[in-house]
Parts: structure tokens; sequence; C-alpha cells
């Protein structure tokens, strides 16, 4: 590994960065209703941007500009984009409230070059939007909304060759879907407005064969919709949307060993007003959640560790002025949120909470210069002041360390990245009890 640096002089001294709330660019001049970030890094949004051509479409960032997925006008959406799922190789799915040229809605499918209708034109074959989309572990795609078969709606499961209602129609929700999570075929979880005998809402809980009540009938009580449904690594299910406890105070609700339950006990939740349409978990089990409860009138995001809700970024640190729509978690171990909140300027942002990068246009210059950024070949770290013990430090999005060399005096750094893989990648730079961290993105 030494080998792959080239050392030429002198040292420095850093100054510890913090993770901060920032912008991602210099976002579309619309609020995004959902965001989803690639194994890449590239992150996407949709939801409310319109092109010039007045069609909506899927932004992508990828670590210096946004832009059209696909090239201007290529998905031509002529409706609200509400869902979209990205996988490891950048291929995206979108759904909402888009048709095609026969006035159907439809699932478009983007495999990295072009847009196509996912299925074929009119494969899918309904009418009514589409609210929610999941994409579980063996590619089947499955979709929910405001389509209905008679009085009654359901969901649609697309299998890699064909479209068809998963269990026919025995799900017969009653009312609008608007959150699916699909794990495997045999496991996927649906919520919404729709409601069981007693008037109250539920997941619904497919088992491979036939859908019932997660938890039996009546254990989660909702008294109002389900607007959000997600699962961690251990398999426990948490729904967040409108419905309160009975002294009318937001919770998310937890599944775990056959009961449900609120997430960090009774009145643990925070923030006042306002429904929760946005659940995330990270790979160490922590649960996100967003959307317009508030704190003096300034939206956040809040995450529950195990022990107790803490605001991300403390106190107002994101401080949003509307509504946040949608999360997601990146490969570099940051955050996004959207929604309809804008800067000081009221113009629409997309936020990270995160170390400060170039990836984000943020970078502090006063110690050190590291370029390019992106990186294809070679990255070059200029160092400004004098120390000793110097040590560079590369981590996957893993947290593994892919690179490390110590090096008693140092001024110009060249680093050989030419191994490494693309995507997202921390650097990290020590002297004594000084560290600097950068987010680098390599091609």
């Amino acid at each position: 590994m030494r080998s792959l640096v080239i050392l030429f002089l002198t040292f420095c001294s850093f100054p510890i960065q913090a993770q901060v709330w920032q912008a991602v660019g210099n976002f579309p001049p619309s609020s995004a209703s959902c965001v989803a970030v690639d194994d890449q890094g590239n992150v996407y949004a949709a939801g409310g941007l319109l092109n010039s051509a007045g069609h909506q479409y899927v932004a992508k960032w990828n670590g210096l500009t946004w832009s059209e997925l696909g090239g201007f006008d290529m998905l031509a959406a002529n409706g609200m984009i509400r869902a979209i799922h990205v996988d490891s190789f950048g291929h995206v799915w979108a759904a909402g409230a888009f048709t095609n040229a026969s006035g159907k809605n439809y699932v478009a499918y983007f495999d990295g070059t072009s847009w196509t209708e996912l299925g074929g034109s009119n494969a899918l074959n309904i009418s009514g939007a589409i609210n929610t989309l999941s994409v579980d572990n063996q590619k089947n795609v499955y979709v929910g909304g405001a389509f209905k078969n008679g009085n009654t709606c359901y969901i649609m499961k697309f299998n890699g060759t064909a479209w068809s209602a998963l269990g026919g129609n025995t799900l017969a929700a009653n009312d609008y879907i608007f959150a699916v999570k699909a794990v495997n075929p045999n496991t996927v979880y649906v919520g919404g407005d729709f409601s069981n005998a007693s008037g109250f809402k539920y997941v619904a809980y497919w088992n491979g064969s036939t859908w019932s009540e997660l938890g039996g009938t009546n254990s989660l009580h909702a008294n109002a919709g389900i607007t959000e449904i997600i699962t961690d690594n251990l398999g426990n299910v948490y729904a967040g949307g409108a419905f309160t406890n009975d002294s009318n105070w937001r919770y998310v609700a937890a599944y775990k060993s056959g009961i449900w339950s609120e997430l960090g006990g009774n009145f643990s939740f925070p923030g006042f007003g306002g429904l929760i349409n946005a659940l995330m978990s990270d790979p160490a089990g922590n649960i996100y959640a967003a959307g317009g409860f508030h704190q003096s009138n300034k939206r956040f995001v809040t995450k529950y560790n195990g022990l107790g809700w803490n605001e991300v970024g403390g106190t107002q640190g994101l401080a949003a002025n509307n509504y946040i729509y949608d999360l997601a978690y990146g490969i570099d171990q940051s955050i996004y949120a959207c929604g309809g909140f804008t800067n000081s300027l009221g113009d629409f942002y997309l936020a990270r909470f995160g170390y400060p990068s170039d990836i984000n246009n943020v970078t502090d210059t006063s110690t050190l210069t590291f370029y390019p950024n992106p990186v294809s070949e070679y990255m070059t770290i200029d160092l400004k002041t004098p120390a000793q013990n110097f040590q560079v430090n590369i981590m996957n999005i893993h947290g593994a360390q892919v690179f490390h060399a110590t090096y008693q005096q140092a001024h110009t750094i060249q680093v050989d990245l030419h191994h490494l893989p693309k995507g997202i990648y921390l650097l990290r730079l020590t002297a004594g009890n000084q560290k600097n961290e950068q987010v680098f993105l390599k091609n």
C-alpha cells in the first residue's frame, strides 16, 4: 500500500470537522417528494420537478451537478412522480400519477441508458395514481395506490415477465394504499387509508399465500392513515403516518416479537403536529423519522438509537421551514432529506447531513487541498502547515479501511486510486489529536 503513495516533504495539522446539514449542489427550482441513493453515491430526487417542456423528471446528482436522468425530457412524465427506487447498478424505477399515451398509469424503468415502460406498453393496465413502489430482494416490483378493482384497492406485482395482482383481489383494501414494503416474495407489508371491520387502519401482511392483519385483528389499532412502512436489519417492522395514541400523541409504531408498541415508549416521540411521512433505517439498526411534526415551527429529522429519540444535527440543526417528505441513507453514512422546505433566499434544496465535502461544494482549504474530486486515477493532497506522524486512511462505504499509510513528514502526496472500485469514499487525514475528514467520489 505504501508504494501507492508518493511522498514529497513536510507536515500538517487539521481541525476536527463535525457532521452538518448542508445543501446538495444547486438544486432544481422546485420541491421534491422522494429521494434515493445508489451504491455509487449518486443521489436521485423526483416529485414536483418540472423541465422547460412542462414535464416531470428524475434528477440525478453525480457529485458535481444535478441533471435530468436519461437526458432532457426522456422520461417526459405528464404527472406527479410519487415514488422512486434505485439499485446497486444505477437502475431506477419511478411511478406516480403520470400516464402513457393510452391514459394508463405505469412504472417507468431506467436501465442506465434509456427509459421504458416496465413490462411493455399497457402491460400494467391500471387507471389510477401509483402512490408507492417497492422492489424485493429478488427484483420483483410492487406498486399500490388509488387504482381499484371495483371498490377495492390492491397490490400489483411485476415478476420480471408480467404484471399480476398480488393474491388476486384478496387484499380488498377499502381505501387508498400509501405504503408498500416488499422484503421477498413471501414477505410484503402494506398500509394506507384502508381499515378493518372495526374502522381501524392496519398493516396488511402477505405471507406468500394469504393476506392478514399484521399482529392480529385490531392489534395496531391505528386511528388514522399509515403513510410509511419500513423494516430494519432484524426484520422488525415500523409504521408511521397520521395516527396517534389515545392521548392524541404522534408516534412510530414498532412490530417486534409479535407485538405492536410505541417506539421509544409512550409520549417519547418528539415534535408537535404534522404527520410522519418518512421513515428510514440504517445498517446499525437506528430508525429515523421526518414529516410535518416540528419544534418552534421548524421541521427536523429525528433518530431513535435504541435508547431514545434525538434530533439529527442537534436542536434546530436542519430547521426546515416546511414539510420533509422523504429520507435516504447514503453509502458514506450521510442522511438525505427532501421536501417543500427552502433556504433563506426562498430556494428549494435537498439537504444532506454528513461531513462537509467537495461533493456538496463545501471544503475547508485553510489547512489542505485535495483534487480532483471526483477522481479517476490519482488524487493529490497538498498540505499547508507542517506536523509529524501524518496518517492517510481511506474507508469504503461499509467503513472498511481500503488504504492506510503513515509518514513522518509530508507536503504533497499523490495517491494512486486505480485499484478502487467506483463509489464514494471517506478520506481521513490525521496528525496527532487533529483530524480532517473529507468525502470523495471515485469515477
